[in-house]
């Protein structure tokens, strides 16, 4: 299962076997894409807000990516079992 390993202020890591659960090729396929460091340039609300980051232009919206995924674990049987995974 999920072992914790270290906590960030509000933020714990845990550390997880990646071939039981294989999150980053879940979201690779999910937005494909296959550098997750690049994701947020294929946002549109990115594109569109990223001049005014520094004033927080993300901080209080669901972002397309965002309503990507949710909409995927809400309605994807398979990926629906990793949520229980992650809010345990």
């Amino acid at each position: 299962m999920f072992r914790k390993e270290e906590t960030l202020g509000n933020h714990t890591i845990y550390k997880y076997d990646t071939k039981k659960h294989p999150f980053i090729q879940y979201f690779k396929n999910l937005y494909n894409e296959p550098s997750l460091d690049m994701l947020h340039l294929n946002s549109f609300h990115y594109n569109v807000l990223k001049d005014k980051l520094d004033l927080g232009g993300l901080n209080e919206i669901d972002t397309d990516l965002h309503s990507k995924f949710y909409n995927n674990i809400k309605t994807n049987l398979q990926v629906s079992s990793y949520s229980i995974y992650i809010y345990y």
